[in-house]
Order: structure tokens, then C-alpha cells, then sequence
């Protein structure tokens, strides 16, 4: 009982620190010059799903970080890379890590890379506009020159980690392929906080920047924190025993100690929290938190993470991997105290940041990500309908991408932590938690006996190694049902747009470890040891590429298979050697000019082995734009009234053509076309398949039986 209390005094103080601010807001404020705000932007590494109260979770106490969650805007559909490397990149860019060729797993600490010089990045868009720019924790983005750490790429004050790996959290001491100290402020290294709990550390460093900061100038804080990735291998979990002290219920000593991480992020996020109030920023401030990727869950480097009721964990691609926690805290924030199920990707914070502090997200060109703040802040429908989620062509060309709904994977190593990992409990261990007040539509339950009506079938078992597999994420989100064979057409659709991002990927730079970099000849210290700037980078990755195009495993895109028979134009896969790449590139090119109805044409996509992988490809414009109500499975297709509403909207900007006709036929049919055939096979089934299903399904009644 004493536990509850104390959570909920942490959670209450934060509820209260709020309502203070609130009420304090003097009269005429909002007729002064309207300012630029404040923007607080917190990362956590490897947090999982399931680690936050506010997702419904009793096993981990974070009151502080609920409150604030639950005060503002949880994003419930939000997305990030498999990897803190790929994601970190695409919070500063805003492009999509395969596009920049930083996909690739975690950039090592030897080797000579990191984010690209030629890019940039969100602090020096907020420093021409007058924000004072400062980071704090985990850089993870390069340092093997100096022109590629943090102080050169925008912050004008940085203090914390340069390094991508596990560290100790104590020491400070990183382990990969040798030990060095990895502690930094600014380029100075520091040698003084030994004993020092890194998640402690950066938040007191975070509170004298709050504390020192000019309130007349907006403020842009970045604070990446190590917690709660696991330490170097010798001793993984480490924490102050203070935290662990009221988690004694945790029967499981590494669990337990993992909660006690995030009960210090718990506390971090209070003491920032407080800092701001006390310097009366609060009221100007945007608070942002998120994760870099899902949980290391099933003790992926000794960690133990929860990801449940998702499948899979970082490094994936399922959603464990990738579906990330995430919410904003603003009083710009109209309509707060809600969750937001729409679309939002990792891309997208920078040009929704931009907006915020008054910049108009124009003038980063080319990037991917969108402008949501009117999502965030008042509730409105997202323009994010697509996630081209990662391709990464050192990973057996590992793929896939979100369109509405529908999820495309392929090329997903099953065997690689890709399994539905219960959470980490003992029976018993929970019956005296109270439950936390965590909002139903927060709270993600995959149970077959209350799912959608199209889903009790004798789903086949997904393997993305041998074929792609489709879910639908709304009804489906652990990905249980494989809907690729009900869903042919569907399925037709997003491998076209697939290929279509797969012809701006960016092969990873990601070369060998560099000895020179050895903290052995650097005084036991991790740092840059190479002279490096934009025009000496850009021949040498350039030149990197071109030897390294192919790769000693022969990844392949898609196997070889049967094409579909039952599809409105057959998809065939059949790899075959070319001589010409010009060749190839042409035909891409005609493939992306307007179309004639009538006709019909194959597009090559060209995998990294240099094999061709035929797909038959109709109305390749690329500047089209898809018909959104097509990939979702609203009323009006269920009941195949998709083409009445097409008729009454006019939308007929997407098209497929079929050989022998001369009309053009929106992409809608095929939903419609394939959720009637899913509901004749439902129909024509044994009326006790949910039944048979679920006797078949022992993986899932492990999972309930957890609960």
C-alpha cells in the first residue's frame, strides 16, 4: 500500500505543477507578441511498449511520465526506425534512413562513418531563427572526425556521449572491441563523475541549462538519454539501489533491475519538469518524448524489455521493433488529454518542430516527413497515410511499409527475436499492484475472440524469408493473421510502392572497423581520429559504394515463387542476370511516364545481387497521389460500397489497368474486390473455425494466460 501511495504522490506532484501553471497565467498574456516556444525534446533508448503505465501496464510504476502523457497527447500510432541509429538520424533530418544510407543496424564505435556532413539538421535550422541550442546524453550519429560531433552540427553546447554502444552506467567506460571513456563536454573529456548514475547526471546537466537559459530567447533542449539500453556486457543492468527499493514485487532480479531504469527516467522526466516550472517556462514550453526503437526484448543483449502484446523487438521490423512510445506535453495544445490513433513517423519531427517555432518546414527540401502539429494540437487528421518503414539491403534487403492500415514485410529473419514475448512475470507477482489509470484507447489487447470479423480464418503462418506477408495493423496489430494469400490485390498495390522507394534507397555506408580509432591509442579515450570534411566524405562514400555493391551473402529482395493466378495483373518474380544497367534504368524511366489505358508493361526492380525481379507495374506516375479511403477497412468497403463512394467523391487519381480494358479502375476495387472474397471464404467456412483457431494457437493462450 505504501508503494501505491508513493506513486502516486510523484504523479500527483506533476499534476499539481501543471495546474499551478495554468492558473498563473497572467491576464492579457495572450495579447503580447506571440513567442517562439520553448521546445524540450527527450529520447529514450530501448524502452519497450509495455514499460509505461500509460500503455496499461501495472509492473512498472512511471506516475510522473503518465501524468504528463496523459495531460497531453499520446501517440498511439507513431513509429520509428529498428534502430537509434536510423531513427536518431531521422529525428534530425526528417528523411527516411534508407534514403540516407544509415539504415544499417548501430554504426560501431570504430567505424569511419556517421550521419551524412551534407545533411541538415534541426538545431541549425533553429539556430538562424534565434534558439539557443543545447545536448545533452547519447549522440550516436558519428564522431570519427570532428566535424561530425554534436558541437559542429548545431548545439552549441553538448555534454554526454559520443558513442553508439553499451557503456557503463557508473564509469562511463564503452565497450566495442575495446574499452574507452566515453564523457564529453563540449570536445573536452571528462574524468571526474566515476560513481556518477548516468540517467542522474544528464538530467542535472539539463536542469542548469533550464536553470541558467535566458527566458527572452526560445530554448531548444535535446536530452538523449543511455537508459535504458544495456550497459557493457560484464554488468548490463545497472541502477542505484534506491530505485529498486519499492520494486521488490519484481520477482525477476534483471527485471526488477530494468524498472528500476525506468523508474530514474521516471524521476528525470519529474525533475525537468519542475526546472521549467520554476524558471516559468512551462507555459512556453513543448515537451516531446519518445523512444528510438521497441524494447530489447527475449534478454536481446541481456536486456529485458517488454514489448507485450506486440511481436518482435528492436532490429525488427515487426512492431515490437518499430511501434514506439511516444507522447507531446504543450498548453499550445488545444485539445490535450486525448490519444491520437493517426499515423505519425519519426520523420516527422522535424518539420512539425519547425512549424512550431515558426519556420516554415519549406525550407528543408526533399525531406520525407510531415508537418502534424495540427494533428497534435488540435486533433485534426494526419496527412501521413504512408511509412516506408526501412530497406535495408545488408539485411537480405529486410523491407517494410505501412500504406493506411495495411502492412507489407519482407525478407524478415523469423528466427531473429521475432517472436510474441510474454511480459516478464511470475505468477502472483502482480496481484496486489494496483492497475494504473492508463487511457482504453492507450491500451493494445490482441484477442482473437474480439477481433474483427475478416480475421477468424485459417490465416496461413507468415514467413517473409520464403514470401511477403500483409497485415492489417488496425484489426491485427501483434500481426497474428497473414492476410498476403486472402488479399492478392492488396498485397499487388503495396509492392508497387515498395518498388517505388526502393529506387531511392541508399545503399548503408558501412565500412570496416578502423584500428586507428582504437581507444588504446588515444589515451584510453573514445574519440575522432580522422580529418574529415563534406568534400572529402562524399567521393569516399560514393567510392565505397561502388566496391561494395555486391555483398558475400547475395541478399535477394523476394524469392522466387508462383506468380499469383488470381490477381487483376500477375505479379511474377523471376530473377535473371543483366549486363546493363542503363538498360534497366531506362526501362525505369519509361515505367514512371504517363500510361496509356489499354496497355500494359513489366517493370524491372533491380536488387543489389544484380538480378532483375519482373513485377507487371500499371500508371508508374510517380507524382500521383493515392486514394487514402483505399487502404482502410472502413464500413463502406466491408460492405463493398466502395465504388458507390468513389462515384460521389470523385476520386479516380489512382489507377490500375487491366490489358483488355479501356476504363480507368481506381485502386479501390481491389479492397473491395478482396474483402468480398474474404467474406465469401468466411462465409462458406465451418461455423466453428474461431473456435478450431483458437485451439491451434498455443502461442497466443501463453500470451492471454500472462495477462
Amino acid at each position: 500500500m505504501k508503494r501505491r501511495k508513493d506513486q502516486e504522490y510523484f504523479g500527483m506532484q506533476i499534476l499539481v505543477l501543471l495546474f499551478l501553471t495554468w492558473i498563473s497565467i497572467p491576464e492579457g498574456a495572450a495579447a503580447k507578441e506571440k513567442k517562439r516556444p520553448h521546445i524540450v525534446f527527450i529520447t529514450v533508448d530501448d524502452l519497450g511498449w509495455d514499460d509505461v503505465g500509460f500503455h496499461g501496464s501495472p509492473q512498472i510504476p512511471t506516475p510522473n511520465i503518465d501524468a504528463l502523457a496523459n495531460s497531453g497527447v499520446i501517440l498511439n500510432s507513431y513509429y520509428v526506425a529498428p534502430s537509434s541509429y536510423a531513427t536518431k538520424a531521422e529525428f534530425m533530418t526528417g528523411k527516411y534512413a534508407s534514403k540516407l544510407g544509415v539504415q544499417h543496424g548501430v554504426l560501431h564505435n570504430m567505424q569511419p562513418a556517421g550521419l551524412p556532413l551534407a545533411e541538415k539538421i534541426l538545431p541549425q535550422y533553429l539556430r538562424e531563427v534565434g534558439y539557443r541550442c543545447h545536448g545533452i546524453g547519447k549522440w550516436a550519429l558519428g564522431f570519427y572526425a570532428e566535424d561530425y560531433t554534436p558541437t559542429y552540427r548545431g548545439f552549441e553546447t553538448f555534454y554526454g556521449m559520443w558513442t553508439s554502444s553499451g557503456a557503463d552506467y557508473f564509469t562511463h567506460s564503452a565497450l566495442d572491441a575495446a574499452y574507452g571513456l566515453d564523457l564529453r563536454r563540449n570536445l573536452e573529456v571528462v574524468r571526474n563523475e566515476t560513481g556518477h548514475y548516468s540517467t542522474e547526471l544528464f538530467t542535472q546537466e539539463a536542469v542548469k541549462v533550464i536553470q541558467n537559459h535566458d527566458a527572452k530567447q526560445p530554448l531548444f533542449l535535446y536530452v538523449s538519454h543511455q537508459a535504458a539500453h544495456a550497459g557493457n556486457p560484464d554488468d548490463p543492468l545497472q541502477v542505484p539501489e534506491r530505485y529498486t527499493k519499492k520494486l521488490k514485487y519484481i520477482k525477476s532480479e534483471s527485471r526488477r533491475k530494468y524498472a528500476g531504469m525506468v523508474t530514474a527516467l521516471d524521476e528525470s522526466v519529474l525533475n525537468i519538469t519542475i526546472a521549467l516550472t520554476e524558471k516559468n517556462l512551462i507555459n512556453d514550453t513543448v515537451i516531446v518524448f519518445t523512444t528510438d526503437n521497441g524494447g530489447a526484448a527475449g534478454h536481446m543483449e541481456l536486456n529485458t524489455a517488454s514489448n507485450y502484446p506486440l511481436k518482435g523487438g528492436k532490429f525488427t521490423v515487426w512492431e515490437g521493433g518499430i511501434r514506439a512510445v511516444g507522447f507531446v506535453y504543450s498548453d499550445s495544445i488545444s485539445y490535450s488529454g486525448r490519444v491520437s490513433t493517426d499515423l505519425m513517423h519519426s520523420t516527422d519531427w522535424l518539420p512539425t518542430l519547425l512549424h512550431v517555432a515558426g519556420i516554415e518546414p519549406s525550407v528543408a527540401p526533399a525531406i520525407d516527413g510531415v508537418d502534424v502539429w495540427s494533428m497534435i494540437s488540435v486533433g485534426y487528421s494526419s496527412q501521413r497515410f504512408e511509412i516506408f518503414h526501412n530497406f535495408d539491403p545488408l539485411q537480405s534487403n529486410q523491407a517494410a511499409l505501412r500504406v493506411g492500415d495495411y502492412k507489407l514485410i519482407i525478407n524478415q529473419d523469423i528466427g531473429y527475436f521475432g517472436d510474441w514475448y510474454p511480459r516478464p512475470v511470475e505468477v502472483g507477482e502482480l496481484d496486489n499492484v494496483t492497475k494504473p489509470n492508463a487511457p482504453s484507447m492507450a491500451v493494445i489487447t490482441c484477442d482473437l475472440r474480439y477481433s474483427h470479423p475478416y480475421l477468424l480464418m485459417h490465416a496461413p503462418p507468415c514467413n517473409p524469408m520464403k514470401k511477403p506477408c500483409l497485415f492489417n495493423i488496425k484489426w491485427d496489430p501483434c500481426e497474428y493473421h497473414n492476410l498476403a494469400d486472402y488479399m492478392p490485390k492488396t498485397l499487388q498495390v503495396l509492392l508497387e510502392r515498395l518498388v517505388y522507394h526502393r529506387s531511392f534507397v541508399v545503399r548503408p555506408y558501412y565500412p570496416p572497423y578502423d584500428v586507428k580509432g582504437d581507444p588504446e591509442k588515444h589515451g584510453g579515450i573514445w574519440g575522432y581520429w580522422k580529418n574529415a570534411t563534406l568534400e572529402t566524405t562524399i567521393p569516399m562514400i560514393q567510392e565505397f559504394q561502388r566496391k561494395n555493391r555486391k555483398t558475400n551473402s547475395k541478399p535477394k529482395m523476394i524469392p522466387k515463387r508462383p506468380s499469383f493466378s488470381n490477381t487483376r495483373a500477375t505479379i511474377s518474380f523471376a530473377p535473371e542476370k543483366f549486363t546493363s544497367r542503363a538498360t534497366v534504368e531506362n526501362k525505369i524511366a519509361r515505367s514512371q511516364q504517363p500510361r496509356v489505358p489499354g496497355t500494359k508493361e513489366v517493370f524491372d526492380v533491380v536488387s543489389d545481387t544484380g538480378d532483375i525481379i519482373n513485377m507487371a507495374v500499371h500508371n508508374r506516375n510517380t507524382s500521383r497521389v493515392i486514394d487514402r479511403d483505399y487502404f482502410h477497412m472502413n464500413d463502406h468497403i466491408i460492405n463493398d460500397k466502395s465504388s458507390t463512394k468513389l462515384a460521389e467523391t470523385g476520386q479516380t487519381n489512382v489507377v490500375q489497368v487491366k490489358s483488355n480494358e479501356t476504363a480507368e479502375t481506381p485502386y479501390t476495387s481491389y479492397v473491395a474486390s478482396d474483402t468480398s472474397e474474404l467474406q465469401r471464404n468466411r462465409t462458406s467456412s465451418s461455423t466453428t473455425i474461431e473456435e478450431d483457431f483458437l485451439t491451434k494457437s498455443s502461442t497466443h493462450d501463453q500470451l492471454q494466460s500472462s495477462k
